[in-house]
């Protein structure tokens, strides 16, 4: 037991260091800002209703099949584009380097339940930004 008492430290080092953790999110240049998710989203949902319109696809299921998504996820997408379309075009028009969180998916479905005038009264609390 003696042995072992040697090789332990007798007091902790005190040697300051300066820290390498940077709490601010790091700063991408203008050029690598991607566009927020749910512009990508809307982007596509349109897509699907453009092939769904003139006839390239027959219905939701051979679309999910043809882009490897559910049929239920095919439907979700669809029905971002029953938004109002201020809410629309807000969406889209995000500029890049926007947060993701700022406007989601997630907290535009509450909406799709709406008319779409309680969906424009409702936007300003659920949509960041968004001002009629």
């Amino acid at each position: 037991m003696a042995t072992r008492e040697k090789w332990l430290p007798t007091e902790v080092p005190r040697r300051n260091r300066p820290s390498r953790l940077s709490l601010a999110p790091p700063q991408r240049p203008e050029a690598e800002k991607k566009p927020p998710k749910i512009v990508s989203l809307i982007e596509r949902a349109e897509e699907f209703r453009r092939l769904l319109d003139t006839g390239q696809v027959k219905n939701q299921a051979e679309l999910a099949r043809t882009f490897r998504l559910t049929r239920a996820r095919v439907n979700q997408l669809l029905q971002l584009l029953d938004l109002h379309p201020e809410i629309l075009a807000y969406a889209k028009g995000l500029p890049p380097g926007t947060p993701t969180k700022m406007v989601s998916e997630r907290g535009l479905r509450p909406l799709l339940k709406l008319t779409p005038g309680q969906q424009l009264r409702k936007a300003g609390q659920v949509v960041a930004g968004f001002r009629r």
